[in-house]
């Protein structure tokens, strides 16, 4: 009876380990081959427009990006269709130009150009401008305020306004 429980436990002993190990190889192994797909990517290309190219090219001198191997171009596109065009087409790998509303309104109107959210970035201030006014307190109900002509733009602008 002892010997049998002996070799229940030896065997859990042994399954377990054969576990581990195996988890340590499998890790060791896909580590490995995203290292190797990271070092075959050297440089990625970041496009950009209107402030956002200074911006990224701050990023691509930086220290940091250094220390951590980075490699980055930064392409700058004037026109925000034109830059997804460029993403989804290869010639750019990444763009950081849009809000949430732009990149859904693209999708729609682009179906066999779609792209994918990779995650969101900062959100830029938004500049208000005068030569009558110098707080926003001081804009009278009923003024006229210019804003971007487009949609997605649009609705950021109105949305922040609104707080």
């Amino acid at each position: 009876m002892k010997r049998n429980k002996n070799i229940k436990r030896i065997s859990w002993i042994t399954g377990i380990i054969v576990i581990i190990i195996v988890a340590i190889f499998g890790i060791h192994y896909l580590s490995s081959k995203h290292q190797t797909a990271v070092e075959k990517s050297s440089t990625i290309t970041v496009g950009s427009q209107g402030s956002d190219y200074a911006i990224w090219q701050h990023i691509a001198k930086s220290n940091d990006a250094k220390k951590l191997g980075l490699k980055i171009k930064v392409k700058q596109i004037t026109d925000g269709v034109q830059l997804n065009k460029a993403t989804a087409q290869g010639s750019i790998d990444v763009n950081a130009f849009q809000s949430w509303s732009y990149y859904l309104a693209y999708n729609q109107e682009n179906k066999k150009n779609k792209l994918a959210a990779l995650g969101t970035t900062y959100l830029e201030p938004m500049g208000i401008y005068s030569d009558k006014y110098k707080k926003i307190s001081e804009i009278p109900d009923g003024a006229t305020i210019a804003i971007a002509n487009n949609p997605s733009q649009a609705t950021v602008t109105l949305t922040t306004m609104k707080k």
